[in-house]
C-alpha cells in the first residue's frame, strides 16, 4: 500500500546492524541469529533468577515456565509466588518486612515518574520509534484519482 501511494521509508545508518530494529524491513539471517541469541540470554537470566528466588533448579523453573504466562492463582499453585494481591497488599507486606507496622502513612514514589504527553513524544522521537516518511505527493494524488480542478500541488 505504501508503495502504491508513493510513500517510501528511508534511513541513514552506519554499521552492519544499525538498522536491525527497523520496522520497515525484516531481519537478515545474521540479525535474526543475533536477536535469537539475545532472547536466549534474557530467558537464561530469567530462569536463573526464578530458580534462585524460588529455591528450584533451573531445570525445574524451565519446566514450569516454558514461555507461558500464568494467572496469579496458577502461579501460586506452581510455587512461583507466595501471596496473591495487588499494590496495596504489596505495600502492607513491604511495611511489615521493613518493621514499619506502626507507621500509618508511608510515602510511595512511582518510578520512573509518569511522562507528560510531550515528554513521551520526545522520547519516542529520540529513540527512533517515529519515522519520517518521504511522500511523493503527485503519485499519491494520481492514486487517489481526484479531478484535476481539485488538485493543487506547490
Amino acid at each position: 500500500l505504501l508503495e502504491k501511494l508513493g510513500i517510501r521509508w528511508e534511513g541513514v545508518s552506519e554499521g552492519q546492524n544499525a538498522r536491525m530494529w527497523s520496522a520497515n524491513k525484516p531481519f537478515t539471517e545474521a540479525e535474526f541469529a543475533r536477536f535469537d541469541a539475545m532472547l536466549g540470554a534474557t530467558y537464561d537470566a530469567f530462569l536463573t533468577r526464578v530458580a534462585e528466588a524460588r529455591k528450584m533448579t533451573k531445570e525445574q523453573a524451565d519446566a514450569v515456565a516454558q514461555g507461558r504466562v500464568w494467572t496469579g492463582r496458577q502461579a501460586k499453585e506452581k510455587g512461583l509466588v507466595d501471596e496473591l494481591g495487588g499494590l496495596r497488599q504489596a505495600l502492607v507486606l513491604a511495611k511489615t518486612e521493613a518493621k514499619l507496622d506502626n507507621v500509618k502513612d508511608v510515602p510511595v514514589v512511582l518510578f520512573p515518574p509518569r511522562k507528560s504527553t510531550l515528554e513521551a513524544f520526545i522520547s519516542l522521537a529520540a529513540e527512533g520509534a517515529l519515522f519520517m516518511p518521504t511522500i511523493d505527493a503527485r503519485a499519491l494524488l494520481q492514486q487517489l484519482q481526484l479531478p484535476d480542478e481539485m488538485v493543487v500541488v506547490r
